[in-house]
This record gives structure tokens, sequence and C-alpha cells, in this order.
């Protein structure tokens, strides 16, 4: 079956802009759900105004590969230095919090799934929802990658990762829909299929994504930057036609075939 991608967002959280009606919400939340919460803002927005939204068929995976490491990290701070935990803080620091916040402020009734995986988490929470997508449990589904890694994993890389850039935090969503409810898709998506490698140790901190597309093959650093290409390439190439796509690291290989509209 081929599922409609009809709408996809993407930004670094040096980049990110919280739209003015999710200020009050998001006051007291942290990088990670700010990031989440304006993504998923970001796809829904327009399907929204358009109406026809299903809240109890609209549903949600979040892929992340370090998760709110930072926060947890300032909860474990607090901890160690006897302070006073704080609540909020420390229910930012659970990792399906950010599938929470997104749930609840868009109105999503449907499920809200947080999977952590060091090895393709974006294309795993992918693969998640269009299985859902397909089996006719939902209509719509939200699948994010977030990461916004921590100043611990920073230090350990800029010491061990031998030289790798650095990897900026930020987030990517894309929007699937049943029958493309929202408009014309922006490209459809077909047999994806996942192989895990094996990589342990500070090897993992000087990981790099390769995307193959269209001809094309571009190599960035960290864990999200294959999604954050992928969804780069496919908005800005358009008329792709029917191609396969690849990615591959140290961690295994993603294979999919990817269309554009017009070649359905």
């Amino acid at each position: 079956m081929t599922v409609p991608v009809t709408n996809c967002f993407r930004s670094t959280l040096d980049n990110l802009t919280v739209p003015g009606e999710l200020a009050r919400q998001l006051r007291r939340a942290d990088d990670f759900v700010h990031l989440g919460v304006t993504a998923g803002h970001g796809v829904l927005a327009g399907c929204m105004e358009k109406g026809g939204f299903s809240a109890k068929k609209t549903g949600m995976y979040l892929g992340s590969a370090f998760g709110p490491m930072q926060t947890n990290f300032e909860v474990l701070d607090q901890v160690v230095t006897q302070q006073p935990v704080s609540p909020i803080l420390f229910s930012l620091s659970v990792f399906n919090t950010a599938a929470g916040y997104i749930a609840s402020i868009l109105g999503i009734r449907g499920c809200s799934v947080t999977l952590t995986d060091f090895s393709f988490p974006f294309f795993r929470a992918l693969q998640q929802g269009m299985a859902a997508i397909e089996s006719g449990m939902l209509d719509r589904c939200l699948v994010l990658q977030v990461e916004t890694y921590s100043d611990v994993l920073i230090d350990g890389t800029s010491r061990y990762g031998g030289g790798a850039e650095p990897w900026p935090a930020g987030v990517v969503c894309w929007l699937l829909e049943r029958t493309a409810l929202s408009g014309k898709p922006l490209f459809l998506l077909e047999d994806l299929e996942i192989e895990s490698g094996g990589t342990e140790g500070k090897d993992r901190l000087s990981l790099q994504e390769t995307v193959s597309l269209g001809g094309k093959q571009e190599t960035t650093p960290g864990y999200l930057g294959a999604a954050a290409m992928l969804s780069r390439l496919l908005v800005k190439e358009g008329r792709l036609g029917v191609n396969p796509c690849r990615v591959e690291s140290l961690y295994g290989t993603v294979c999919m075939n990817i269309r554009s509209f017009e070649g359905v």
C-alpha cells in the first residue's frame, strides 16, 4: 500500500519559532517539548482549518535516540546536590511527556507512542505510522523525531568523537494521511525496510548518516541528520517520479520507495 505524506516540518532548536497561540501552554515546557509541540502544530494546523479533523482517528509516533536527556541530567543534578526536585522538571524528564503535551494541546485522541532507539528512531516511528495508516487504525498520523541531546553528550562528543561535527538539536515531523485528506500529498511512501547493524561505545559519538535519493548522495552528522536532510530534499526537489531511497550508517540501513504525486 502507498501512504501519502501531506505535510512536513523541520527546524533546529536555534531557528525554532513558537506560534503565539502556543506560548501560554508551553511557558513551563523544556526544549524537547517546545520542539515537538511546535512541529506537530506546524503540520496539523492546515487540516484543522479545513475541517473534517477526527481526533480519535489521529495519532502520533514520536521517535528519539536520547529523549529529554538534558532535562534528565537537570533532575539528577538537583538530587545529587540535595535540592528539592522540581515536580515540573521531573515530569518533563519522562520520555513520553512530549507526546502527552502534543496530544493534549492539539486535541489528538488516537494512539500517542514514544519509541526510543539508537538505530534510526525516525524511520522506526515512520514504519509504525505507516502500519497504523495501512491497517485503518488511523486516518492521520504524525511521525516525529526530536533530539535535544545534553551538555554531557556534547562534552563526550568533543572529547571522544574524533573531531566529529556537532549535532544540532532539532525536530522533524511528517504528516501521514490515509487518503490525502488535506489535499495533494507532497510525496508517497512504499516498502519501508530497516536493517540494523551494530556499533558500540564511543563510535556512536562520531556517527554519520548518508542519504541516497534521486541519484544524489549526501552525508550528515548525528541521529537526526538523515530525517532532516530527506525532508529538505523531498520538498526542494518536488517531482521525483519513483525513486528508491537509501539511508546508511554504522548502525544499519533504511530502504524505501518514494514517489512524487505526479508519478502515481
